[in-house]
């Protein structure tokens, strides 16, 4: 059981360790939420944590910051 002193965000932020958790919740929001892809995957990097995410996609901090900051846009690169 959580404990009741650790916020909400602290429990979702652990939750986000499992792939499949951050999947769902990227797709929540897209889905039901209407958010573009961009605007998804930000908020679910943010909730995540940029150096968690930094680390588990093989991205250095610096550019998933950038992104975050709408510096860089995710390009599609084939």
């Amino acid at each position: 059981m959580v404990k009741r002193s650790e916020s909400f965000d602290a429990v979702i932020a652990k939750e986000m360790q499992d792939v499949e958790f951050a999947q769902s919740f990227l797709l929540t929001g897209i889905q039901d939420f209407d958010e573009t892809i961009e605007e998804a995957l930000k908020r679910t990097i943010e909730t995540m944590g940029i150096k968690e995410f930094s680390e588990l996609a093989e991205d250095q901090f610096q550019n998933v910051s950038a992104f975050i900051r709408g510096d860089l846009k995710v390009s599609n690169q084939g």
